[in-house]
């Protein structure tokens, strides 16, 4: 996905990573070839921040995250639910 995207990124871009960055170069896949020097070059030469995260990071904040969104996915679900 970084390629398609690679062009509208600003010199200077900030990006943030979710989890799985860590499988981009997919190093177990057949016939692929590792794209993933070619990528970071082209980070670097654009001096783009990249910052990544992942859920372990934020297990303390699950309950409050719980309380916020369940209601609404709970709303949603009974609003779809409704609707059919």
């Amino acid at each position: 996905m970084f390629e398609a995207l690679m062009p509208y990124f600003n010199h200077h871009a900030q990006i943030v990573i979710c989890g799985t960055i860590a499988q981009y170069d997919f190093p177990h896949a057949p016939n692929r070839s590792n794209r993933l020097p070619k990528l970071l070059k082209s980070f670097l030469y654009r001096f783009i921040e990249i910052r990544s995260f992942a859920l372990p990071d934020h297990l303390g904040s699950y309950p409050e995250i719980l309380a916020e969104v369940g209601p609404l996915v709970s709303q949603d679900l009974t609003a779809a639910t409704a609707a059919s």
